[in-house]
């Protein structure tokens, strides 16, 4: 097939081609990168064509030659084959969207494929199905396929493409590439596959960007599955149960659920709540196991699909037989870079990305707040929000910006806060955040609402706040419970409430 460039670790140069064409120019691209491009652009002014033989198959580590000065003479030397061959951008990209090469990769993908499943021994393998998307499932996802492979079982990641599936090695460092599969097009090479790697299991822990595919395939495959719940897609089509409001809808009758979804939309494809609650009660019916990551979730499930029986599995260790001090020991500092010095203000440490489900709007209020009534209240969030500009116009708010995850606890130590806040509006299923705040010494402040008010009553490492207290308040409750370093009674977060603002 036909390709607009060749690629120097791997060419076939004909010796009239090279003749008339001339050789490499290193005098215009120093130590490397380019010059086979240059090379093909002049052949290609010259009448000759570059075909890639899609039958062989060369092994190659990409981007070692260079050390760190790969980056440099990339972007140094694509900026000369510009300005020698105008229009060379635009016939790459062309190529790579037209992608020619496609099924002869997909061919050679399956091959690797079938070749590690022959050469795999064990006890079969386990599909995971997720979505495409970062976060808390993501995180899930990655140890539970940790803790198959650990067994002996091959754990393989199902994620969406736009025409199908995306399958991926889910191993730590897994050598098999990445590959797609048209659904229902290609329906009998992905199952031929799954079955050749002697599937035992599926855990469905997504649904979103699958629309009916997954339930499909299970179908065709014909294997036991567990649906693993980590948000309220099942029932509500906004995923988070937060309505017009901006915050917690109480979890109304249909008709309040369908007035909702008529003002606000569906995230997840369905727009019809009853047969969206229909279609997850049949799946949940048909699964080998239910697994909950806490009793608030099993509970609020059951309110739509009443004979679903959950396992409740904890995502961390939530034992209250650690002290704080314990849960948080061998932690690490790492102080952000331009963090504010500590002055006389209490500091609230907030965590992870805040968009307006996570409490954008209620951290924002709070910050407005502590401006306009001259409070001793700042607030650090290590990680990002939704829309930083209005809440570091308040001269309130730091914002580190986002982090790797390996990064969270010791940047949150790092803050030095007083306290750990997390402002979430919805009621969250998990929130591993909670957990990084706990970890970096930090009580924690949230209101009273899904599996994090669960934990922190558990734990004893914080407490919550009526969902819905008027920001004043909740301001100056924070002020207080920062101040008094130790956990707050319930009786003093209704005398707040009573007094109001101070």
């Amino acid at each position: 097939m036909e390709i607009p460039t060749a690629h120097g670790f791997c060419m076939l140069i004909r010796h009239d081609c090279l003749r008339q064409t001339g050789p490499f120019r290193s005098e215009l691209y120093g130590r490397g990168y380019g010059e086979e491009n240059d090379f093909s652009m002049r052949a290609r002014l010259a009448g000759w064509r570059h075909r890639a033989a899609a039958g062989v198959f060369v092994g190659h580590v990409g981007g070692v030659s260079f050390g760190a000065q790969r980056r440099a003479l990339q972007q140094r030397n694509l900026w000369i084959l510009n300005r020698l061959f105008p229009g060379y951008d635009a016939l790459v990209q062309a190529h790579v969207a037209a992608d020619p090469l496609a099924a002869a990769r997909q061919r050679l993908s399956l091959l690797v494929w079938q070749r590690v499943a022959c050469q795999t021994a064990g006890d079969g393998a386990v599909l995971l199905v997720t979505h495409d998307g970062a976060g808390g499932v993501a995180r899930v996802v990655a140890g539970r396929a940790l803790q198959w492979a650990e067994t002996g079982r091959f754990p393989l990641v199902l994620e969406p493409a736009a025409d199908g599936f995306m399958l991926r090695d889910g191993r730590a460092g897994g050598t098999c590439p990445v590959v797609r599969f048209a659904w229902p097009e290609q329906a009998d090479d992905l199952t031929g596959l799954l079955r050749a790697f002697g599937l035992r299991l599926i855990e469905v822990h997504h649904h979103l960007g699958h629309g009916t595919r997954v339930r499909e395939l299970c179908a065709l495959l014909d294997v036991p599955y567990d649906r693993h719940v980590h948000d309220y897609a099942g029932i509500c089509p906004r995923i988070t149960l937060v309505g017009p409001a901006g915050r917690y809808c109480g979890e109304p009758d249909m008709a309040g659920c369908r007035a909702c979804v008529q003002v606000l939309g569906s995230l997840v494809g369905e727009v019809d709540v009853a047969r969206l609650r229909r279609d997850t009660a049949r799946e949940l019916a048909g699964a080998r196991r239910v697994v909950v990551p806490s009793a608030d979730v099993a509970r609020r499930l059951m309110r739509h699909v009443p004979d679903v029986s959950c396992e409740i599995s904890v995502l961390e260790n939530d034992s209250p037989d650690l002290s704080l001090q314990q849960f948080a020991a061998g932690c690490a500092d790492r102080p952000a870079p331009g963090l504010p010095p500590r002055t006389g203000r209490c500091r609230v440490v907030v965590a992870g990305g805040i968009g307006p489900d996570k409490g954008h709007g209620i951290l924002l209020a709070a910050a407005r707040d502590a401006r306009a009534r001259d409070l001793a209240l700042e607030f650090i969030v290590v990680g990002h929000t939704s829309d930083d500009a209005p809440l570091l116009d308040t001269g309130r708010v730091f914002i580190t910006g986002p982090y790797d995850g390996e990064d969270a606890v010791s940047l949150l130590r790092g803050a030095r806060g007083d306290m750990g806040f997390v402002p979430s509006v919805c009621p969250e299923t998990w929130c591993f955040t909670l957990t990084q705040l706990w970890r970096a010494g930090l009580r924690c402040v949230a209101f009273d609402l899904g599996a994090v008010s669960e934990r922190i009553r558990t734990t004893g490492r914080g407490t919550c706040v009526p969902p819905g207290l008027p920001v004043h308040q909740l301001n100056t409750f924070l002020l207080s419970y920062a101040r008094a370093g130790h956990p707050v009674t319930a009786q003093s977060i209704h005398d707040v409430s009573e007094r109001g603002p101070s």
